[in-house]
């Protein structure tokens, strides 16, 4: 297996513009003590978008299969139909295997 990792400390990871018809995403990640998963969804500009912004996400504290990523107030990500949206993960001692959106 592969795996983007970060130790101490916190490094991020920004997809590529990114065109779904998915509503949830989920995280194949390992995490160890002290350490977390937070996820921003921005513009393909890396511009913040209200409500999704790190600051917004619910940490991910335990590592696991399908780990559904939220944020304060939702579980969806809902973008215009034909939109295209970057994903930036922030990861403090973890692994991050993969990420897909259902």
């Amino acid at each position: 297996f592969v795996s983007l990792d970060a130790g101490e400390q916190p490094g991020i990871v920004l997809t590529r513009p990114l065109s779904f018809q998915g509503t949830k995403l989920f995280v194949n990640a390992e995490v160890a003590d002290g350490g977390h998963i937070k996820a921003a969804v921005v513009t393909r500009h890396q511009e913040p978008i209200a409500k999704y912004a790190a600051a917004d996400s619910t940490a991910i504290t335990k590592g696991g299969v399908r780990l559904p990523v939220a944020w304060k107030d939702r579980a969806e990500i809902k973008i215009p139909p034909g939109g295209h949206v970057r994903l930036s993960f922030e990861l403090k001692k973890a692994k991050l295997y993969s990420f897909w959106i259902e």
